[in-house]
């Protein structure tokens, strides 16, 4: 009989097992991943038999697996694996199918679908739950959707508009990069627009704006604002002075702004009228491509030379802009001065011009020796030859000279000729001389450099190109003599362009693809034949070349950790030519320590650091270089712990294989170690990780939590009703401890995002009435049989 009963039980224990649904028993947490990783979502059934588990994407509607096999047509390899894996795993009467995702991109962001595939019962019964896989992206800025150049009138009313794209949305952050205030009157503005209202001069310049979503790279644009106006115009020296008469040139320097770009003339003041001043052999008018660190926005910097000043050249000049707009201008007065002014003067010793030529010295012996001579004639007492001494040509008077003492000053007489002949030479006989200044150039590193060396009455003299901090010579004349002169990019990296107009010859030297070390002075030199023991005449050239912003990692600060209360100070470390600035700003754009949006310098005080200062700061290098270069650095301050909770109450209905997600957000600094407890018949009891709870620390996206947060999560399995209690959030660290509570209740449904639907419930009620019916006639049948 008693085996009989056993009989009986195994039966009806078979009988209720086969007939329980296979079921999604856990939540498929949402899974955040930055593009180009892996993303994964864990479906666990339970009860699974020989039922399949499928995994679908239901953006496309593809079928993605079916239990662990791929039955994608197409699943590339990446890295080594398949994008697409199902790893599977058994733990009991549960069965895990995890779905992984490899080098996510963009399109694979969505919900994911894993359900059930019950045999012999309707698709719609069929148990399903979701999934959501979050792929963060890193923004970018849409160039079509995004101003470039605004051009307002003044007094308009202006938008700047910056439109980004990434996961999460972007926050957009305005600044000018010139570090100057914007038209809302703050140093920055977090708005995809910008308003600009009653557009004033001011308001003219680069403006930077920065999409960031804390997925780096940030991305920023430029956009330049032109503000249509009048020329305004104003000179580096108003009075500039100069030697005459000794071949010296005097330069004026005028800066004109104004949109459109002005038209720039130049006027002189001739015999109480001013007249315009022509590019030419007098004058030569440039517009420069010097470094602008010190124009303001808008600014061009214009340059009239006035070659080999002379006395009527002392005068007032007048820089002019002109444009739709209007006209304005501005006065610089030449003056005269005793000695040459500027930085190409030439000094004492080494100037060739200042030496008495030999044959001048030759010419001035010879006169001394005729006026001797002459004396001599007028003391005689013989009239007739004093009148003929005075009525003769040059020839004669030559000739009676050598008359009066041919044994005594015949020689001389040689030497006065000799040197007549020499003082009446040809123009053709002089010195050559570099004539014009050699203008500075500034170029960017990569691009092209020239610097012009002109020169008059060359003859067959030779012109030299040299380094002068390498004292290397580059050229003779047109040909380089560098022993390595690389073809860079189709051309070699030296060329010297010799140009001729007129008794004027300029050698242009042409250094190609510019590297750093190509900056410095460039000299330019004429060696005369015959004179060897002379100071060549030489003129000096400067090549500045500008190098883009660059941090150095291991002079700035990336990780900072100092107690509350403590001062500090922020690193940032920064080469490029010129000099960059350096701006500080918070990632998250709050308030910095100083007080303000942002900081203009190297080093960024803290003063009595305090839990607020905690986050990430911004330290942004920029010469105007193109581009600015920048640098994160993680500022971490030791304080307690302090806990927050999502809900301070969560509900769940219970014995339905139902559960329950408490949130808890903590914070401290060193990280605190977190646990949970419960309430337990009046005692508090630690809870570990089994088969009725899981204590995860979340990954998601971190958004909605300020610096240095966590976010951990309790789930709470299959609710009881001995789980609706109190549960506590527990943080603590070497600098102390806090704590949260959270209440879990009862109610009469199912909560949260993954309660099955009703007509699942009611398929797996009728399911479960059917199996009790029949084993209820199973045992009517064996207990007739028993009788």
């Amino acid at each position: 009989m008693a085996k009989r009963y056993c009989l009986v039980l195994v039966l009806v224990h078979l009988a209720i097992v086969l007939a329980q649904d296979p079921e999604i028993v856990d939540e498929i947490w949402p899974e955040v991943q930055q593009v180009g990783r892996t993303g994964r979502l864990n479906c666990t059934v339970a009860y699974k038999r020989e039922n399949v588990v499928f995994w679908e994407n239901t953006k496309s509607g593809e079928t993605i697996s079916s239990d662990d096999s791929i039955v994608l047509p197409l699943n590339p390899m990446i890295g080594g694996l398949r994008k697409y894996e199902v790893q599977s795993r058994i733990n009991g009467d549960r069965t895990t199918f995890m779905l992984v995702v490899r080098r996510l991109l963009e399109v694979d962001a969505g919900r994911y679908r894993c359900y059930v595939r019950i045999q012999a019962t309707p698709v719609n019964m069929w148990p399903s739950k979701y999934g959501t896989i979050t792929v963060q992206v890193p923004p970018t800025i849409r160039p079509g959707e995004t101003t470039a150049v605004l051009q307002v009138d003044q007094r308009d009313n202006a938008t700047l508009v910056c439109s980004a794209s990434g996961i999460p949305a972007p926050n957009i952050t305005w600044t000018k990069s010139d570090g100057g205030f914007l038209a809302t009157g703050q140093a920055q503005h977090r708005s995809a627009i910008l308003p600009i209202t009653s557009v004033s001069v001011s308001d003219m310049g680069v403006y930077r704006c920065v999409a960031d979503n804390n997925i780096k790279p940030p991305a920023e644009h430029l956009a330049q604002v032109l503000v249509f106006h009048a020329p305004s115009t104003r000179v580096v020296q108003d009075s500039v002075g100069q030697a005459q008469n000794r071949r010296f040139n005097a330069k004026l320097e005028c800066i004109v702004k104004g949109h459109p770009e002005p038209t720039v003339t130049w006027q002189r003041v001739v015999k109480g009228g001013r007249y315009d001043i022509n590019d030419d052999d007098k004058f030569s008018i440039n517009k420069q491509t010097t470094d602008n660190q010190n124009l303001k926005a808008g600014e061009q910097w214009y340059t009239l030379k006035v070659k080999n000043v002379q006395a009527n050249d002392f005068t007032d000049y007048y820089c002019i802009g002109t444009n739709i707009k209007g006209t304005n201008s501005s006065k610089i007065v030449l003056f005269e001065t005793p000695d040459c002014q500027g930085p190409n003067c030439p000094s004492l010793p080494t100037s060739s011009s200042s030496i008495m030529r030999p044959s001048t010295l030759i010419f001035l012996a010879a006169a001394v020796l005729l006026i001797r001579r002459i004396r001599v004639a007028l003391n005689t007492s013989d009239v007739p030859r004093k009148t003929k001494l005075f009525k003769l040509k040059l020839f004669s008077d030559l000739t009676n000279i050598i008359v009066i003492a041919p044994s005594r000053t015949m020689w001389k007489v040689l030497v006065l000729v000799f040197g007549v002949i020499l003082a009446i030479s040809p123009i053709n006989g002089q010195d050559p001389e570099i004539v014009d200044d050699i203008l500075p150039e500034v170029q960017r590193v990569g691009g092209t450099a020239r610097l012009n060396c002109t020169v008059v009455n060359l003859q067959t003299n030779n012109v030299f190109w040299l380094n002068k901090a390498t004292s290397e010579t580059i050229s003779m004349d047109s040909n380089i003599v560098l022993q390595y002169n690389p073809m860079v990019g189709g051309l070699r990296k030296y060329d010297v362009e010799r140009r001729m107009r007129g008794d004027r010859q300029t050698f242009m030297l042409i250094i190609r693809r510019l590297l750093q070390q190509d900056a410095g002075q460039y000299e330019c030199q004429v060696k005369i034949q015959n004179q060897n023991n002379l100071t060549p005449v030489k003129k000096i050239g400067i090549l500045t070349v500008q190098v883009p912003p660059s941090i150095l990692p291991g002079e700035t600060t990336t990780v900072l950790q100092i107690d509350e209360g403590e001062n500090a100070t922020l690193r940032c470390e920064a080469t490029g030519i010129p000099s960059p600035n350096i701006t500080w700003t918070r990632s998250d754009g709050k308030l910095l320590p100083t007080g303000s949006a942002q900081f203009r310098g190297k080093y960024l005080p803290l003063k009595t650091a305090n839990v607020n200062h905690t986050g990430v700061y911004r330290c942004v290098a920029d010469n105007n270089i193109k581009p600015p270069d920048e640098h994160l650095c993680s500022l971490e301050v030791f304080h307690a712990p302090t806990a927050r909770v999502v809900q301070d109450s969560v509900g769940q209905a219970q014995g339905r294989r139902l559960s329950a997600r408490l949130d808890c957000i903590v914070n401290g600094f060193p990280t605190p170690e977190v646990r949970w407890e419960r309430t337990v018949k009046g005692g508090r009891v630690e809870i570990r990780d089994n088969d009725f709870f899981v204590n995860v620390k979340q990954t998601t996206d971190n958004q909605n939590m300020m610096a240095g947060e966590q976010w951990y999560t309790l789930k709470v399995k299959n609710v009881q009703a001995n789980d609706y209690t109190d549960y506590y959030c527990i943080a603590h660290n070497s600098k102390g401890k806090t704590e949260v509570t959270i209440v879990l209740f009862e109610t009469p449904d199912c909560q949260g995002p993954n309660c099955p639907s009703l007509l699942t419930s009611r398929g797996s009620s009728a399911m479960l009435a059917f199996s009790m019916a029949f084993i209820c006639f199973l045992l009517h049948a064996l207990a007739r049989r028993l009788r």
